[in-house]
């Protein structure tokens, strides 16, 4: 696996109630995540997550249609949520810092980012 200091790139597309995050961060750990707009502009949360590493953000946490097919590309950054100088690292394909991604259109549903999977524990 790489560890550089880049994003990882994915879309959604319907996204009605929540965005999975499948990201292999510390299980059952609080987080701070940052969505960061075309505009930068800033949108925060809290999160904990699941026993995979993974978590999810609400998307009534998020300004009334934000997550368009005309939004352009979004920025996903996950911080400690007690110590935020830096994002942290995590695994999605690649060892990571953040995740950019778009909004798909048409009427496929896909409300995760990263792999959709299963960890096995090793």
């Amino acid at each position: 696996m790489d560890n550089c200091s880049c994003c990882f790139t994915d879309y959604i597309a319907k996204c009605e109630t929540e965005l999975q995050v499948n990201a292999m961060l510390l299980p059952s750990q609080l987080y701070r995540w940052v969505i960061t707009d075309k505009f930068q502009n800033k949108y925060e949360g809290e999160t904990t997550t699941d026993e995979n590493g993974f978590f999810s953000i609400p998307v009534a946490e998020l300004p009334p249609g934000m997550l368009t097919q005309y939004s352009g590309i979004f920025r996903l950054q996950v911080f400690d949520a007690y110590a935020a100088c830096s994002p942290e690292k995590f695994k999605i394909a690649m060892i990571t810092d953040c995740i950019e991604f778009s909004v798909s259109g048409g009427t496929f549903a896909k409300n995760n980012l990263g792999c959709d999977f299963e960890p096995i524990s090793v």
